[in-house]
């Protein structure tokens, strides 16, 4: 049991859902919302919590995931039943873009990116890691012209735009992004000081997003 789970000793409601989402969700692939309530209760009783109060389960866990829907996560038919959750591969990258990109949401006149070179990924998903040296940065115009002007005749392959989220306020964004992450300890200290690189992956940055965003 983890002592300092803040809402230990409380009934699962809807904003505990929203809260413990992100720390039971993989990072990656579709559940249904049984799913969901069997990882949510099993993480919520675990940590001194207790079960539900409210004779209705579903109905509070499908509307926070079509929040979710709002930022970034898919909804998929999956037989008879819908799935939530972030895609497992890349889709084909839009035709005349300089680099690839794999998701892409929001709006607004700048944007928050994620780029990563693939072989850091392919290195991390042999050895079965969730997360690898990514580059988060902001701009506030085009993420596609930011990213190839900082390539240079070193660098050793193609990378690849994994993330652009477009907001009005890219900067505060970034920062709180780049602030969650340092303290869980992913800061990569890079030979060339730059302060942008962390362990991290596209998907979970959009989790980040969206715990910043306070749905």
């Amino acid at each position: 049991m983890n002592s300092e789970y803040p809402h230990a000793g409380k009934h699962l409601n809807k904003p505990i859902i929203r809260d413990i989402i992100p720390l039971v969700y993989p990072g990656e692939g579709y559940f249904t919302v049984n799913e969901f309530r069997e990882m949510m209760e099993k993480y919520h009783l675990e940590n001194g919590g207790k079960s539900w109060k409210a004779v209705e389960k579903d109905a509070p866990i499908r509307r926070v995931l079509e929040e979710y829907e709002q930022h970034g996560w898919k909804r998929v038919k999956k037989g008879k039943t819908f799935s939530w959750g972030l895609p497992k591969e890349s889709p084909e990258p839009p035709k005349g873009s300089a680099v690839p990109l794999t998701l892409g949401f929001g709006s607004g006149t700048g944007a928050v990116y994620v780029y990563y070179f693939p072989r850091d990924k392919k290195l991390a998903e042999s050895e079965k890691k969730s997360v690898w040296e990514c580059k988060i940065g902001m701009t506030e115009s085009d993420v596609d012209s930011r990213v190839k002007g900082q390539m240079t005749a070193a660098i050793y392959e193609k990378p690849e735009i994994g993330l652009e989220i477009r907001t009005d306020n890219p900067r505060c964004l970034e920062k709180a992004i780049h602030a969650i992450l340092e303290l869980k300890g992913r800061k990569i200290n890079t030979d060339s000081g730059g302060n942008e690189w962390f362990y991290t992956s596209p998907n979970e940055v959009i989790i980040i997003q969206i715990l910043i965003n306070g749905i």
